[in-house]
């Protein structure tokens, strides 16, 4: 499939299944303005997707043991996931790479809010596998132990000016890994900040480093 639109939909109270899932057919995807609620298994799923716009949606109690907000896995490839709210959830953003075939995955998160459950770790994980080309600019990440935990595995990550509970490096002995650019995040965040800040299903609001961040749904 190519030049997709899935738009304004919700999905909701779906045991064992995930919302929804793109594979490596599929190519020049929009994925915005949708509602996806307490679904068994993950929100929204691409490996291996060239192109994609992921922006608008509100995703919220996905709780099971595979059950992550967002994926993007292996060798996706221009992909930009904008102004969407994932909270009350164990693992509400995940991504992978592809190992060592030298796939630039160029994933783009920006002016998102991620926030977990009272379970969930960390708001944002890298499973590793060298992702290549990572850029976080002004998201809002809270996790009960952290924001972010990231690996040092991945090549050329960028994070710009995000709000998180913790920046977490798995694997880099608390260096910076050669190639990354970390500026301007604040990293003093909590997971009780997230009181002060408003997650429905249909609206999301929270402070940001560069301002109020907000997310709403027709």
């Amino acid at each position: 499939v190519t030049n997709l639109v899935v738009r304004g939909n919700r999905l909701e109270n779906l045991e064992g299944a995930s919302g929804m899932r793109f594979g490596a057919s599929n190519a020049n995807l929009t994925i915005e303005n949708n509602i996806l609620r307490r679904l068994g298994r993950t929100g929204i799923y691409m490996g291996g997707v060239t192109g994609a716009v992921v922006r608008g949606n509100i995703l919220s109690e996905m709780l099971g043991v595979h059950g992550n907000g967002m994926s993007y896995y292996e060798t996706n490839s221009n992909i930009t996931v904008t102004g969407n709210c994932v909270f009350g959830t164990t693992r509400p953003l995940t991504f992978y790479g592809s190992g060592t075939d030298g796939v630039v995955n160029n994933l783009k998160f920006t002016g998102n809010i991620f926030v977990t459950s009272d379970t969930g770790r960390s708001a944002v994980y890298s499973w590793g596998s060298t992702t290549r080309t990572v850029l976080f600019d002004n998201n809002y990440a809270l996790g009960t132990r952290a924001g972010f935990i990231l690996n040092a595995s991945d090549l050329d990550v960028t994070a710009n000016r995000n709000r998180t509970a913790g920046l977490l490096i798995s694997g880099s002995a608390d260096t910076t890994p050669s190639g990354w650019t970390l500026t301007g995040n604040d990293n003093t965040a909590s997971y009780d900040d997230a009181a002060s800040a408003t997650l429905s299903t249909s609206y999301c609001s929270a402070a940001g480093v560069r301002g109020q961040l907000t997310i709403g749904v027709a």
